[in-house]
C-alpha cells in the first residue's frame, strides 16, 4: 500500500499552495518595502520600532528563495540545484514556519493567535509534506 506522501501530485499541490501563500506574504512586504503604511499599525504592536528598509528587502530575498525552493522540491520547477540543497532548504522552511506558528499561538493579539497561527501551522504541515515527499520529481 502506498503512503499518502508518496503520491506525486500531493507534493506538487502542497508546494503550489505554500508558494502561493508565500507570494502573498512577499507582495505585502514589497508594498511595505516601497513605503506603504496600510496595516503596519496592526502588524507592529504599539511601541515597536519599524525595521529598517534593508531588513525588509533582505526578508524579501529570503522569502523569494523559499518560494523557488518549494516549487523546485515539489517538482513544479526544474533547477540545476542539487536535490540535497533543495531538500535541506524546504526542511528548514518547514521548521521555521512551525516555530513561527508557535510564537503566533502564544501571542496576546487575537488576530495573530486565531488567524495567523493556524495559517502558519497549515503552511508548516504542507511544507513538511513537500519536504518528506520522495526524491523523484513527479512526471507530470
Amino acid at each position: 500500500m502506498r503512503r499518502l506522501l508518496d503520491i506525486p501530485w500531493l507534493a506538487r499541490w502542497a508546494g503550489r499552495v505554500v508558494a502561493a501563500a508565500l507570494t502573498l506574504y512577499l507582495g505585502l512586504n514589497t508594498y511595505w518595502g516601497f513605503g506603504g503604511k496600510w496595516a503596519v499599525a496592526d502588524v507592529l504592536a504599539a511601541g515597536e520600532i519599524v525595521p529598517p528598509l534593508w531588513v525588509v528587502w533582505l526578508l524579501e530575498a529570503v522569502v523569494a528563495a523559499a518560494i523557488v525552493a518549494v516549487l523546485a522540491r515539489s517538482g513544479t520547477l526544474r533547477l540545476p540545484v542539487p536535490r540535497r540543497v533543495l531538500h535541506a532548504a524546504v526542511w528548514l522552511l518547514a521548521g521555521w514556519l512551525a516555530v513561527m506558528a508557535m510564537s503566533w499561538f502564544s501571542s496576546p493579539v487575537a488576530w495573530e493567535k486565531y488567524v495567523i497561527g493556524p495559517i502558519a501551522i497549515l503552511l508548516a504541515a504542507l511544507t513538511w509534506s513537500v519536504a518528506s515527499a520522495p526524491d523523484e520529481p513527479p512526471t507530470r
